[in-house]
């Protein structure tokens, strides 16, 4: 999969990759870190015309102004592969940005997950994935419990992470908030 999405930096981004070192050192886990940049996701699909999205989300990041939101807390998504993430309080202004990113993002989008939709959306930062399991999701939880993550996270740029196969993801571009042209293209 690919995807939009916000890396974390300050205090957050170290957090939580401080989390992830404990969750592999602690437990073994290391399923995460096939994307290896904190962040949390606008939207993800199977397929992006790359040139396209960059000129869309240019376009839906050129009238936007950064603003902050809170990750706080531990939560899981149930199932057959559980995901362990802190939740992304949603406000006004993440709304807002939301659905012009996805509206953006689907001109160039093929695949979509639906889970990403506006009113579907739960916007959240992964702490442990893949090789999490049902009988082990609660050791993960008292652990990063423990931790108590409390984040303020800037959201300032939109970025593309292209995840090819198997393979680790990559930042492609990044766009920041209120600017007309790209931060740099990575390709």
């Amino acid at each position: 999969m690919h995807g939009v999405v916000t890396l974390l930096s300050g205090s957050a981004g170290a957090g939580c990759e401080a989390l992830w070192d404990t969750l592999e050192r602690r437990l073994g886990l290391t399923g995460v870190r096939a994307t290896p940049y904190p962040h949390f996701s606008w939207q993800i699909a199977e397929r992006y015309q790359v040139e396209s999205l960059e000129a869309h989300l240019i376009e839906a990041a050129r009238n936007a102004a950064p603003f902050t939101v809170r990750a706080s807390g531990v939560a899981v998504f149930a199932g057959d592969s559980p995901v362990v993430y802190v939740p992304v309080v949603r406000t006004e202004a993440l709304d807002r940005l939301h659905r012009t990113v996805w509206e953006a993002a689907s001109a160039a989008s093929r695949g979509a997950s639906a889970h990403y939709e506006p009113d579907a959306w739960m916007p959240h930062v992964t702490l442990a994935q893949g090789d999490v399991t049902g009988s082990g999701v609660g050791d993960v939880v008292r652990l990063v419990a423990d931790e108590a993550p409390a984040w303020t996270v800037e959201v300032d740029h939109l970025a593309f992470l292209w995840q090819p196969d198997v393979e680790t993801a990559r930042l492609q571009f990044r766009v920041s908030l209120g600017r007309s042209a790209p931060d740099g293209v990575l390709r």
